[in-house]
């Protein structure tokens, strides 16, 4: 028995689009009445009656639900950097996990961008996820028989799985409107004053001053000239900037009056789909879950779960792990057990013995030693 309200996020997997865009919307709709891969009436379409231009061609997508598996979002991120081989249904691999995406996401001192990008309606209680250029005018496409994508998961379902990866989901959820957005970061640039500007020199370790208009363009590279070894240095092992410290400027600086640079990084992370909850426009907003304070069920070990808190993707705060057999609740540090924590039945009663963790190392209650 366990009445603690929380989140979990699944693993969708990997949508591929061959020549096609990606389509959301009520499955209602369908057939669109146009002929057959007429391009731009499904896009056109998709922007009026569906979630607009969103995905790519090769797109992840994670579905967030409640305890009662009740649709709370759908991100749609661009395709992690894998092996084609890890589409095909022989190749096992173990599921990417959402926060894992997320922590390879740049974003230590950079602000938040959520923007509101488009609206739609669902009124059949349904989503349709798929390639929509293909699909979107055949007729009985949205009444074709499916399958559960996840066993026990009735309100995720998908049609087949071409060479192992996914071009249809049909997922339950409420009516109403939905809101899509785009979660990106913003990363301002450090300036460097170009009077602060050096150049560590690879042939010689010589230091110089950087002066612009003495770098050569050769082969679209940067080339500076060495009067100790009296030859081109640089190109394309390219310059090695440094500042007045003696430390690397690189992607994050910005020497000043440098044109060809930006101010600021621009990183986009995934399309958000949610339902809109009775909030005015300018409210509306969405944002990275690595630093949510609210309840997870993530997988903890073989056979355990864990439900509760999370910082970065591990147990953090409060939380129970749940077994077949018993309930253990307690306080987590940086995923570790860290203090008391109590035995609990599945029918909600507490057995009376319980054990004390230091740095997720179990002590002896009176001597508080270590074992």
């Amino acid at each position: 028995m366990n009445n603690i309200e929380y989140s979990k996020w699944l693993n969708l997997g990997p949508f591929y689009l061959e020549r096609g865009q990606l389509g959301v919307l009520d499955p209602k709709l369908l057939p669109v009445n146009c002929d057959e891969y007429d391009f731009e009436y499904i896009e056109d379409f998709l922007n009026k009656k569906g979630a607009g231009n969103v995905g790519c061609q090769s797109t992840y997508m994670f579905l967030k639900q409640d305890q009662n598996k009740n649709f709370i979002e759908l991100r749609i991120m661009p395709d992690p950097p894998i092996d084609f081989e890890e589409y095909l249904p022989e190749t096992k691999i173990e599921p990417y996990d959402y926060f894992q995406f997320e922590i390879k996401h740049p974003l230590e001192n950079s602000t938040v961008k959520s923007n509101l990008c488009h609206s739609f309606k669902i009124t059949s209680n349904k989503m349709l996820v798929f390639n929509a250029t293909y699909y979107a005018a055949k007729k009985n496409y949205a009444k074709l028989k499916r399958k559960q994508l996840i066993k026990g998961n009735s309100n995720i379902l998908h049609r087949w799985e071409p060479m192992g990866y996914k071009d249809d989901l049909l997922i339950n959820c409420d009516n109403g409107f939905y809101d899509v957005f785009k979660l990106s970061s913003e990363f301002q640039k450090k300036i460097i004053k170009l009077k602060d500007v050096s150049l560590k020199l690879k042939c010689c370790s010589s230091i110089i001053s950087f002066i612009p208009n003495k770098v050569i363009k050769k082969w679209n590279v940067d080339w500076i000239h060495c009067d100790k070894c009296n030859k081109l240095t640089g190109g394309f092992d390219g310059l090695n900037k440094i500042d007045k410290d003696g430390n690397t400027i690189d992607y994050k600086c910005k020497i000043e009056n440098d044109n060809d640079s930006k101010d600021t990084i621009h990183n986009f992370f995934c399309w958000v789909i949610k339902p809109r909850k009775n909030k005015k426009k300018k409210d509306l907003r969405v944002g990275f879950e690595l630093d949510s304070r609210e309840n997870f069920l993530i997988n903890y070990a073989k056979d355990i779960e864990y439900i509760g808190q999370l910082k970065d993707g591990i147990p953090d705060g409060k939380g129970q792990l749940i077994s077949k057999s018993i309930i253990v609740e307690g306080e987590f540090k940086k995923g570790l057990k860290h203090g008391v924590f109590r035995f609990k039945n599945h029918d909600g009663t507490y057995e009376p013995q319980f054990l004390t963790y230091y740095e997720g190392k179990t002590t002896n209650p009176r001597s508080g030693k270590i074992h």
